[in-house]
């Protein structure tokens, strides 16, 4: 990542230095934009302390004195800050050697100066520390040190002995402005008990930054009017104070402090001051200790022999006069005193020395050597590696110590063991190789983009999912790469994670040359060693396949539990032509096929009937046929008697046409034979108006519900033939027993009658009686089954008064001592239909039966009538009735079966003694038909699948009792519908989730038109909000997509009553939910009223990804104001972090994601 500084170019007119070209890396090292730099030239980038020498140098370039002009320079932003460039600049020339433009390429090194800087003054500074053991000459002259390199200002306050704290030295190029703050001081001497400023970072030892002083802060901190304008006139503008902490213990503190300058502290500035303060520390501390032990060498090698690093002491001749226990250990030497007594070229004699690189090392180069020479020289690096070949690392340092003269008395060597952190940074590296090699050898792609989106990492697999070489990538954006959808969505994604900080793992489609691919990609925040978030770096995962196989699953398992819905409707409904019209519906949907078709071979077999269908024209279904031959895909079809899968219509060269497949834009298809019992039934297909490829698993689901219509046909036509069977059997018993059976009992009774009436039979009269009347009761009871069985039997109506007629006619023969009386009033309908008139006619019978069985009744009356929408038919007896205790028969338990199954009521009446009353009614409609509602159910469909809101219409249209009087894909469809008065509904089917909008909404506005009528949601998404404003807006009830259509019949017919499908306490539920949402609305609403327009600025800004410090610089404002912009935006809206505020602000369309 170092390698990546950056580098801006520019191209200028050679003759006056006028920039003619620059790139957006220049402008980002300027500070400003393309437009100003065109109208500016070279020199004036450059820093006026610099300028004359850039021109020169320049001139020098145009007049080919010198090949090319570089140098290191300071430029002057446009905000004002100084920036240090490594400048190349060279001239393109024409074939004439003439100047044509000159080109610079300017490289940002403001880091790598800064550092050296603060190297070369970390550098002086200790030399100064070290110089002299009095350390408060020593931190005076660090002070001045600092003043202009580090600050304008640098003060250092130390805490004496004693405890007091004392102001060492106040430093700043102005001695006036000094004079001024040491006033300040004297008249405003600093509260010890003070929670911030040089006491609070005394009594807490640590540092406290102030990157931007504002006013507030000095007037919190000033004790006077007067106090504050002198601090002001001191122009605070960033401020830093660092603790000097030595073994735990703080000894004082450096302020630094920006003022004129406008210089703007930094993290790095504050760590460059806490290591210059540790320096400081460790001067004053080794002072004040060498203070404690120069009257003690025992102290003095209690402290020494302490201390981890190895100290010696060599004297003007090289000899070792020291030495702490560290450095006998380290050399190899059982005690101190053993190691005294060996010369120090012995010592070094078993070590070979090399330097960072492996170089051989020379002792005379070693600080000590220099030190004894008088030298002072840096800090060195070195490898001692002993016989045994165990390597140590060591920092080796020293320091002459001089005489009165000048002459080095000492030299003060100090060795700081630093094996174990070079060991460290070995593995460090190693760990890199390994990590480079893992995860250039992933077969994931691997990533890593810096905060505008530029690639700066990528591995060979992300190369490949890119479909370009690394070196193509490296440097370029999502948008340069991707088409600019895909590239939006990524690069939507990777804002989000640096805006928010946290890891996500998300789905992700990239499209490549094979097609669209599904990664699964975590992505994170890539953070500098500071923590500052500098990109994002991620891993893609290709789950194309496996998304695929869920797919594939998926459209299985939804195929299967069709088939399986379609099973039981089968089983639960022997309506074919209802199944039909659901399977096409059904099979349309899960197929996503525009059209789905069955077709039913004619008795001929020469052609197929459109028997069911979705998708064709109006009017073709149950109209249409096709050719049973090779002129049609279906013909082919049952011919081959295998499915047939068709790619392009066009090019099918196995059959031709049909017409009807061409007239509707047909390309591809799939056709399967519906098989019967002897012979195919016909065929089920699907077509679409696009090429399309069917699968395996498509061809195996249509064959599958075929086979469900088959076997509910073969169901169906075995019903038929059974009821054929067993009407026709009915008719043989009837005139069986007519023929046969009842005429030789009435034979018998004849022959009884005679001998009865004959002088001979004497005393035999009676029992020949008694034997007559049981024939007579039997003759009845076979009179009775004859006309039941082919009552029970037979489709075919007649004259409805005529069949009544022969009823009662039928009951007076077989009761001939019973007076039965029949009438008839009001407009009694000749027909009612054969179901209604034979299940009426059993309930009669019964009720006679009952009579002639129970009742004793010598007086019957049967009275049957019509009016006012109603039948009725009564029977009155005056018979021995019947008490409150007397249970009901299984004769009574039919007749009100019967009765409930033709819809009707029935009451029975009696008292004991006075007869018995049973009274039948049922609805009837003013033509005398069959009972049905007075006027069919008109029904408005609102729905966006068409597949689905055709077939639910031919559903409706196929049942009695109902009219689908409109039809709408969406909500504007359906207001044309209602508004224009085109059509006038009862009851209107709703889709909630509408291409335009909530079908809840259009419910408000149908109720408001008709408000008679009734909505009744049907959807296939039933969120609870969305449910609840449904039903505040009049929706009588809610039912899934998923139901039967008979539920849906059912459910219409009864919001049409006036009932409600939802109990009522699910609706009162549901109606304080939605009230519940919208007080959630007015609050969000309420919320972001209050916003002021510079918050809704900084939310925008957090919606593009900008951070803190990015925010503050677009605005204009500094980071606290930045900082309490955002704390009064998560006060506002209720929340806890800048995601959820994001969150808040995108789903109420304060902020646009971009």
């Amino acid at each position: 990542m170092l390698s990546l500084a950056v580098v801006g170019t520019a191209h200028a007119d050679p003759a006056t230095g006028r920039l003619l070209r620059v790139t957006p890396k220049l402008c980002e090292i300027t500070g400003y934009s393309e437009e100003e730099l065109l109208n500016m030239t070279l020199a004036e980038l450059v820093h006026p302390e610099d300028r004359q020498k850039n021109l020169e140098g320049f001139q020098q370039t145009v007049r080919g004195e010198i090949p090319e002009y570089e140098a290191e320079e300071r430029y002057a932003r446009k905000d004002g800050q100084v920036v240090w460039a490594a400048v190349n600049t060279t001239i393109v020339r024409d074939e004439m050697e003439q100047p044509l433009r000159a080109v610079a390429v300017i490289q940002d090194i403001t880091a790598h100066i800064q550092a050296e800087n603060g190297l070369r003054f970390m550098a002086e500074a200790g030399e100064v520390l070290s110089s002299s053991l009095d350390y408060e000459v020593t931190l005076s002259s660090v002070a001045s040190l600092a003043v202009p390199r580090l600050a304008d200002w640098c003060a250092v306050d130390i805490v004496a002995e004693d405890g007091l704290v004392r102001r060492l030295a106040v430093a700043h190029q102005d001695q006036n402005k000094v004079s001024r703050a040491q006033e300040i001081q004297r008249r405003y001497p600093p509260d010890s008990d003070a929670p911030h400023g040089v006491p609070g970072v005394l009594r807490t030892g640590r540092a406290e930054f102030y990157p931007e002083v504002t006013e507030e802060m000095l007037t919190a901190v000033a004790r006077d009017e007067e106090h504050l304008e002198l601090l002001l006139r001191i122009g605070f503008s960033s401020v830093i104070i660092v603790p000097m902490i030595a073994r735990g213990k703080t000894l004082g503190t450096i302020t630094l402090v920006s003022a004129e300058s406008g210089r703007r502290y930094e993290e790095a500035d504050l760590r460059f001051a806490e290591e210059l303060s540790r320096r400081a520390a460790l001067a004053v501390d080794n002072a004040r200790l060498y203070r404690e032990m120069h009257g003690s060498r025992d102290e003095l090698e209690a402290i020494l022999g302490s201390v981890d690093d190895a100290i010696t002491a060599q004297d003007s001749t090289g000899r070792l006069v020291y030495a702490n226990e560290a450095a006998a250990r380290i050399s190899g030497y059982p005690t101190v005193q053993e190691m005294l007594q060996v010369p120090p070229q012995e010592i070094l004699q078993r070590f070979e020395i090399t330097d960072e690189s492996g170089r051989p090392f020379q002792p005379e180069e070693l600080p000590g050597h220099l030190a004894l020479r008088g030298e002072r020289s840096p800090e060195k690096l070195l490898c001692l590696r002993e016989a045994t070949d165990e390597e140590r690392w060591a920092v080796i340092k020293a320091r002459p110590i001089f005489d009165e003269e000048g002459r080095v008395r000492l030299a003060i060597n100090i060795f700081r063991d630093v094996t174990e952190r070079k060991q460290s940074e070995e593995e460090l590296r190693e760990s890199h190789i390994l990590l480079h090699s893992i995860v250039e050898g992933a077969n994931d792609a691997v990533f890593l983009k810096d905060r505008q989106g530029r690639y700066l990492m990528v591995n060979s697999a992300c190369a490949n999912v890119l479909g370009r070489p690394k070196e193509e990538i490296l440097g370029k954006v999502d948008s340069d790469l991707l088409p600019p959808e895909a590239a939006r969505q990524l690069m939507e994604l990777d804002r989000l994670i640096m805006t928010t900080g946290e890891v996500g793992v998300y789905e992700e489609e990239v499209p490549m040359a094979g097609g669209m691919r599904t990664f699964l990609t975590t992505k994170a925040p890539y953070r500098d060693s500071q923590g500052e978030v500098m990109g994002v770096m991620g891993i893609a995962h290709d789950i194309t396949e496996r998304k695929r196989a869920e797919v594939e699953v998926e459209a299985r398992s939804r195929q299967q539990a069709v088939v399986a819905e379609l099973g039981m409707r089968a089983l639960a409904d022997t309506n074919l032509s209802v199944l039909m019209n659901e399977a096409v519906s059904l099979v349309a949907r899960t197929l996503d096929t525009k059209y789905c078709k069955v077709l039913e071979r004619l008795a001929d077999g020469n052609e197929l009937l459109l028997l069911a269908g979705v998708g064709w024209k109006e009017g073709l279904v149950g109209n249409t046929t096709v050719s049973a031959d090779l002129d049609s895909q279906a013909g082919y079809t049952l011919l081959s008697n295998e499915p047939v899968v068709v790619e392009d219509l066009l090019t099918e060269n196995r059959f031709s046409g049909p017409p009807l497949l061409h007239e509707h834009g047909v390309i591809s298809g799939v056709s399967v034979v519906v098989q019967g019992r002897d012979e195919p039934f016909g065929v089920l297909d699907v077509h679409t108006a696009e090429p399309r490829t069917f699968s395996r698993d498509d061809v195996n689901f249509l064959q599958a519900v075929a086979n469900v219509l088959a076997a509910a046909i073969g169901r169906k036509r075995a019903e038929e033939a059974f009821i054929q069977v067993r009407e026709a059997e009915r008719s043989r018993i009837a005139r069986d027993i007519h023929d046969e059976v009842l005429q030789d009992v009435i034979h018998a009774l004849k022959e009884i009658d005679t001998r009865r009436q004959r002088p001979e039979t004497g005393g035999q009269g009676a029992g020949l009686e008694e034997a007559a009347d049981a024939l007579r009761h039997s003759i009845a009871g076979l009179r009775a089954v004859i006309f039941d069985l082919p009552l029970a039997g037979g489709e075919e109506g007649g004259d409805f008064v005529e069949q009544i007629e022969s009823l009662v006619k039928l009951n007076r023969k077989n009761s001939p001592d019973r007076e039965i009386e029949f009438s008839i009033e009001g407009d009694l309908p000749r027909t009612l239909g054969r179901k209604t008139e034979v299940e009426l006619q059993r309930v009669l019978q019964e009720a006679l039966t009952n009579v002639r069985r129970h009742s004793g009744a010598s007086r019957v009356s049967m009275t049957v009538g019509a009016s006012g929408g109603k039948l009725w038919a009564e029977v009155e007896d005056d018979g021995r009735g019947f008490g409150p205790e007397t249970p009901a028969g299984m004769g009574t338990r039919g007749m009100r079966e019967r009765a409930h199954a033709l819809g009707g009521s029935l009451k029975i009446e009696g008292e004991p003694g006075k007869g018995t009353r049973v009274r039948f009614e049922m609805a009837l409609s003013t033509d005398g038909k069959e009972a049905q509602p007075e006027e069919a159910i008109r029904i408005l469909l609102v729905e966006d699948h068409a597949s689905f809101r055709e077939a639910a219409a031919a559903v409706f249209e196929q049942e009695p009792g109902f009219e689908v009087v409109g039809q709408a894909g969406s909500i504007a469809g359906a207001r044309k519908t209602i508004v224009d008065g085109e059509v006038e509904a009862d009851v209107a089917l709703v889709d909630l989730t509408l291409p335009d909008g909530s079908g809840g909404d259009l419910i408000k506005e149908l109720r408001a038109v008709y408000p008679r009528a009734q909505a009744l949601v049907l959807s296939a998404t039933l969120d609870r909000a969305e449910v609840a404003r449904a039903v505040e807006a009049g929706a009588a009830g809610v039912l899934h997509k998923s139901a039967d259509m008979d539920e849906v019949m059912e459910a219409v017919r009864r919001v049409r009553a006036g009932e409600t499908l939802l109990p009522l306490e699910e609706v009162v539920e549901l109606l304080r939910f939605a009230g519940s949402q919208r007080e959630q609305e007015q609050e969000a609403h309420q919320a972001i009223a209050q916003l002021t327009p510079r918050e809704k600025e900084v939310l925008q800004a957090v919606a593009e990804g900008l951070d803190s410090k990015e925010i503050a610089q677009r605005l204009r404002i500094s980071a606290t104001t930045e900082r309490n912009h955002v704390a009064s935006i998560l006060a506002k809206l209720g929340v806890h972090s800048r995601l959820q505020a994001l969150i808040f602000a995108a789903r109420h369309g304060v902020v646009e994601l971009r």
